[in-house]
């Protein structure tokens, strides 16, 4: 499986009311990564996604070299400040619009 280095994570109206603040793994910016991740995964494989420290937890079988030790269970990506910023918007009730942010890979940290 090639997960990407990058990732680009649109929010759009959608995720925003469908979302659930405060909710690592429902929060708008976890709606919009699960979306942005799917064309990498195969049915199923998504087993977990946290949106305040942007982690997939993986199936045991995935191992690569540098980025994931054998038998680890995550992949890590590194959070930009602007993603920050807008979940702590939409955690204290202010008003956010759609936004697109890009996640890059943590290398080699287990998270």
């Amino acid at each position: 499986m090639n997960i990407p280095d990058k990732i680009t994570v649109e929010v759009t109206e959608e995720d925003i009311a469908l979302g659930k603040p405060q909710s690592s793994s429902y929060c708008p910016i976890a709606r919009a990564a699960r979306r942005a991740l799917e064309p990498f995964l195969s049915e199923g494989e998504l087993a977990e996604l946290r949106a305040g420290y942007l982690y997939l937890k993986v199936p045991a079988h995935w191992s690569e070299p540098g980025w994931i030790a054998p038998g680890s269970d995550t992949i890590g990506y590194d959070t930009p400040e602007d993603a920050y910023a807008f979940m702590n918007k939409l955690d204290s009730g202010d008003d956010v619009a759609p936004s697109t942010f890009t996640f890059s890979r943590t290398k080699g940290v287990k998270i």
